[in-house]
């Protein structure tokens, strides 16, 4: 028998026996209470990993490293144009202010829709405001109808630091540029926000969500999914990253794999809630060299990282309700203090972790992925040259008029991550 159609064979047989048994145990109301296991948080902060001076100054080594090998830049002929865009959208965050609220991108992808799900995928809930909050939304891309067929779907993560932001709030010009690009079905979640909800209980919505996308499509029909997708952002990010590795500490439990997606994506990842690692420091806004984290730091001097990482710690201390610096690292919530042993679970899916060189948030990325890559996790890691936090929600050029060409990048690299997969098991051509 050809080798290439036998591995294909065996491909399908394990997908679908796979898919068999998540229909069997998740399939229907009698999986709730075995979901709500899985999404409760086994570890405590006592499990978290308690660096020392010396593992810290290991993992910098290794990020100076990958900065020669790892680093995304624009090419020759448009690097001076893209520039110039960075320069221009550094000195709109400069003169804002505001936390990287102006600037955002505004338009949605054309041809792409958005058809809202009835069903309480995230039960109903309200904000400080009284406002009613828990929707979620497909976003389709051109040519997919709701009745479609739809065998590979992501399921998308917004971020916002826990505290805030939703499918409808600033993130369709995000999502519905990646679903045009992968050509796939996106659902993105409001999961429930602290400081009125604190962990774990975006985790079990997030948990809960990525449950349906495996079995429904976009008009809530039983239709299984065969290839899932989790990508986010920032928190959501960090909140993908915490279900996997909640299933890993779980691994115990037959169910666990069958949740785990086919593969993942995070941007800019929020995994330190502690706000510790090195970078929160070394990527501080330089206002002479004018480099540096432009949205979430406000200068290098001691008095204003100090000031700039206790601002940032309040973050950890709406959702984990502590300003204790070893609860703010639960290895769960925080995962890049996670133990060694999650790390190492056969069933973690392929990753694609997306980071800014600027950001202050760098370290939460670096961190877990040279930690989690020596443990074996297979990881792909691309570091964009001069970038802030999340911008890849800047690709409009901040309002100059010009685009952001590391955004559109990083978008048309996490598709053809994506797409990988998605071809992957598919009979070859004869």
């Amino acid at each position: 028998m050809n080798a290439r159609l036998f591995s294909f064979g065996k491909a399908v047989r394990r997908c679908s026996s796979r898919a068999v048994e998540r229909e069997k145990v998740f399939g229907g109301d009698h999986c709730l209470p075995l979901l709500q296991e899985l999404s409760k948080p086994v570890l405590t902060h006592a499990d978290a990993w308690d660096p020392t001076e010396a593992d810290i100054e290991r993992v910098v080594r290794l990020e100076d490293e990958a900065m020669k090998t790892k680093l995304v830049r624009p090419d020759e002929e448009h690097r001076e144009a893209s520039e110039s865009v960075v320069d221009y959208c550094v000195s709109v965050f400069r003169k804002a202010l505001d936390g990287g609220d102006t600037g955002l991108d505004h338009a949605s992808h054309e041809g792409v829709d958005i058809v809202h799900v009835d069903y309480p995928i995230v039960p109903e809930w309200s904000d400080a405001t009284g406002k009613k909050r828990g929707k979620s939304e497909w976003v389709l891309p051109s040519g997919v109808k709701p009745d479609a067929d739809m065998p590979c779907r992501i399921l998308y993560l917004p971020g916002g630091g826990y505290v805030r932001n939703a499918p409808d709030d600033g993130y369709r010009p995000l999502t519905t540029r990646i679903a045009a690009a992968t050509g796939l079905p996106l659902l993105a979640i409001d999961y429930h926000k602290a400081p009125l909800f604190r962990f774990p209980t975006p985790l079990k919505d997030a948990m809960a969500a990525l449950r349906y996308v495996w079995l429904y499509d976009a008009q809530g029909r039983h239709r299984p999914a065969e290839k899932v997708f989790l990508i986010g952002d920032s928190a959501g990010a960090g909140l993908g990253l915490s279900i996997l590795l909640n299933l890993s500490a779980l691994r115990d439990k037959p169910e666990a794999p069958l949740l785990v997606p086919t593969a993942i994506v995070t941007i800019s990842a929020f995994t330190d809630l502690s706000c510790t690692l090195p970078s929160y420091k070394s990527r501080a806004w330089d206002p002479e060299k004018k480099t540096g984290d432009p949205i979430f730091s406000h200068g290098n001097t001691p008095e204003q990282l100090e000031k700039d990482i206790t601002y940032s710690r309040v973050l950890g201390d709406l959702y984990l309700d502590s300003v204790d610096l070893r609860v703010l690292q639960h290895p769960i919530a925080s995962t890049a203090y996670a133990p060694d042993r999650l790390f190492n679970w056969d069933a973690l899916p392929p990753m694609l972790m997306q980071v800014g060189n600027d950001e202050v948030m760098l370290d939460d990325t670096m961190f877990l992925y040279h930690r989690a890559k020596a443990q074996g996790w297979n990881i792909e890691l691309e570091i964009y040259d001069r970038m802030w936090h999340d911008w890849v929600m800047y690709s409009e050029g901040c309002g100059g008029g010009k685009p952001l060409l590391p955004g559109l990048r990083a978008v048309e690299s996490l598709a053809a991550f994506v797409a990988k997969f998605v071809d992957e098991g598919k009979e070859p051509a004869a």
